[in-house]
């Protein structure tokens, strides 16, 4: 990797994870927030609304936006021609959204969700004339800019989302919040760029890119759709609270590891991108950026896992109390998700979406059907499938895709073994001590494994990952250096 490359990589990491930091922070305090201010019920219908516009959010993107990173060439007369396509796309989906929504409320038995769905679904608007200008911005690995907007759009929307909630807007204040942050990320994209669209569409440029971007299409729509089966199939035989409180355990676990993951993944997609040619090069960066985000995420987790029992009740209040164990499940399916999250933008940057779009079926041919036995017995066992079925799944997906990468099992133990013992040993030493805590004390309890967890989870980490922390040492010192 040339020297200009690894310092826009550092720089970008940086800018990027310590924007999303910032807005787990800010996420956390909101949602803790207005969670004490609706009820479940408010948020299993407002996810209801999601399933269906989160799925034509997919659509929408038609994978062009990973498109515009991943080619090595691109021009101008493309850029302005996949800005109109990307439009209309966008108010097609939003006319099929007014046809559809009275039907879906229909199917859930919620006729709330069709003004939903037609309030929110506005966001395939605002996405469309937002893709370009911040496909651009990751193209180019400014990240410092992308940071800053998402920053104050998150900050914003957060803010709105509080106060309507307290003012009793009920599941309008989280529909709110989540057009409004929308809304100002779109407005930020262009002021944070000099592109602006013209009127030019020419369809030999658009043909191009899109013979790339349909087959990833496909892939993302296959995951959109097995990874949100389990709220579907809550949604319709288990009701809209069980729907609510499986949404808010996924949003602290599955969704959490999700947004530590992207921090990597985010600057890393360009990096792979621009070195699709040096297979060395590129399985080197790969096992360095998942190494690293392992050391963040696995301790975060079994964390939780053991905070649990304490955390909920004392920040949600005693309404959220029965979502403590699937929180518990949910939190050893999210281990699973980042390791699958990590191998699919390098296979990307390959040009190889053909074998995402091969797993993601897999998935959806296997996932939905597990869930939907699993809720014969309820809210836990659609989460006991996240913690059996799906990690089979995942280790099937890295025995077929680490041909590609190039890498063998022990180079990928070896990146997963310092976080992985330090994390079992952070967990054995929190747990022996939990037991000499008196458990009436939410506050306390919550306090004590929170410190105790982080400090030994450091020491063990100090003993056992010296190299984890060297290169993060590396990623830092190149960052200073690169600094004017």
């Amino acid at each position: 990797m040339s020297d200009n490359l690894k310092q826009r990589a550092v720089s970008g990491a940086i800018w990027y994870g310590g924007s999303r930091f910032a807005m787990q922070g800010i996420s956390w305090v909101i949602t803790i927030a207005v969670a004490r201010a609706l009820s479940p019920s408010d948020y299993g219908l407002f996810g209801i609304a999601l399933l269906y516009i989160g799925c034509i959010e997919f659509l929408n993107d038609m994978g062009l936006g990973s498109a515009i990173v991943q080619r090595q060439n691109l021009d101008e007369e493309e850029l302005h021609s996949l800005f109109w396509l990307t439009n209309i796309v966008g108010l097609a989906f939003y006319g099929l959204a007014l046809l559809v929504a009275p039907f879906v409320a229909k199917y859930f038995h919620q006729p709330q969700l069709t003004h939903l769905i037609w309030f929110i679904g506005l966001n395939h608007i605002i996405t469309s004339l937002q893709q370009i200008p911040w496909s651009i911005l990751t193209r180019t690995m400014d990240f410092k800019r992308r940071s800053i907007a998402e920053v104050i759009a998150n900050l914003l929307s957060g803010l709105i989302t509080v106060i309507l909630a307290y003012k009793g807007w009920g599941v309008w204040a989280l529909a709110c919040g989540f057009l409004s942050r929308s809304t100002l990320t779109m407005l930020q994209s262009y002021s944070q760029t000099n592109w602006r669209p013209k009127l030019k569409l020419h369809w030999p440029h658009v043909s191009q890119v899109l013979r790339f971007s349909t087959t990833l299409t496909g892939a993302t729509v296959a995951y959109y759709v097995h990874s949100n089966a389990a709220s579907l199939i809550i949604g319709r035989l288990l009701g809209g609270q069980s729907l609510g409180y499986y949404s808010l355990a996924s949003r602290f676990t599955i969704d959490l590891s999700g947004r530590l993951t992207s921090i990597m993944n985010q600057v890393a997609f360009p990096v792979y991108s621009q070195l699709q040619n040096e297979s060395q090069r590129l399985k080197k960066y790969y096992l360095i950026s998942t190494e690293i985000i392992c050391t963040l995420v696995f301790p975060a987790m079994i964390g939780l896992f053991l905070v649990a029992d304490d955390a909920i009740p004392l920040l949600l209040g005693s309404t959220w109390t029965p979502i403590i164990l699937p929180f518990k499940f949910l939190t050893g399916a999210a281990v699973a998700t980042t390791i699958n999250s990590m191998v699919t933008p390098v296979l990307i940057a390959k040009g190889r979406t053909d074998l995402g779009l091969h797993f993601n079926l897999l998935c959806l041919a296997v996932l939905p059907l597990s869930f939907y036995i699993g809720a014969g017995f309820g809210l836990i066992g659609v989460c006991l499938v996240w913690v059996i079925v799906y990690p089979i799944l995942v280790a099937f997906w890295c025995s077929c895709s680490k041909r590609i990468v190039g890498y063998a099992w022990s180079e990928f133990f070896k990146a997963l073994a310092p976080s992985t013992a330090s994390s079992i040993g952070m967990a054995g030493v929190v747990f022996g001590i939990m037991k000499c805590i008196p458990s009436d004390n939410h506050l306390i309890r919550t306090i004590t494994i929170i410190m105790i967890g982080l400090s030994t989870y450091i020491v063990f980490l100090l003993m056992l990952g010296r190299e984890s922390l060297h290169k993060m040492q590396i990623l830092l010192k190149s960052y200073r250096e690169s600094q004017p």
